[in-house]
């Protein structure tokens, strides 16, 4: 979905987030640096083809994952974001966010009414290893997590009031491997209450998911779903 952006490259791995197996050891797969080489334009639907082939394929309500947007900034940074397309961070964040709420009408347009957010990046803010990154590369942790919430509200702020819209947060598992281990207890107020969506998607199933606490910041009025298996 990503490297379709018009004005969005993916570049080489972010080798200071590789994965790793549960015995510690790294697992051979990092992430991507996305880097936005020139203004963000949406220029047509990536996933109304998507859309069409699931919705005729079911009777079901068919549900549509996009990617979050923090995805394009947090590996790299703002140096990785052109200064002469984006002088500012603030023309970038609007730009990311018209771009979501484009492609999120689009898909209303053809009848979608539930659709999900699948962030894998806010929860590296639990770990000192991906914080510190952050702060190599020139960002702060305690600041950018809160951008990050306002930008995802932004994005989907013009959808409709009968489209439901889940947001998981992935803690960056992928085949036996994962990235950050630590309970959602600094991440839950920051999120669980600010961000403006139906449901929230959260991984239970081992220890590095921490206790039940946290879910008392979920304002009412969310559901939650507990991924415990």
């Amino acid at each position: 979905f990503i490297s379709q952006i018009p004005g969005i490259v993916i570049a080489e791995p972010d080798q200071t987030a590789e994965f790793k197996t549960d015995g510690g050891a790294g697992s051979g797969y990092a992430p991507k640096v996305v880097k936005t080489v020139s203004k963000v334009k949406h220029e047509r639907s990536i996933l109304a083809r998507d859309y069409e082939f699931l919705a005729a394929a079911t009777s079901e309500t068919p549900k549509i994952t996009l990617p979050s947007p923090t995805r394009i900034h947090f590996h790299g940074g703002r140096a990785q974001i052109s200064r002469e397309a984006y002088p500012t961070i603030e023309e970038f964040w609007s730009d990311i966010a018209t771009f979501y709420q484009e492609e999120i009408a689009a898909l209303e347009d053809l009848g979608c009414r539930y659709i999900q957010i699948d962030d894998p990046v806010l929860t590296y803010f639990l770990d000192d290893r991906m914080r510190e990154y952050l702060l190599i590369i020139g960002e702060n942790p305690d600041s950018l997590i809160n951008d990050y919430a306002q930008l995802i509200n932004s994005c989907v702020a013009k959808r409709r009031p009968d489209t439901h819209l889940s947001l998981h947060l992935c803690r960056g598992n992928a085949a036996s491997s994962w990235v950050v281990s630590g309970g959602y207890s600094t991440l839950a107020p920051v999120i669980f209450p600010v961000v403006d969506v139906d449901t929230l998607f959260l991984e239970y199933d081992d220890e590095r998911s921490g206790d039940f606490g946290p879910l008392g910041f979920i304002d009412k009025g969310k559901n939650v779903v507990l991924g415990l298996v």
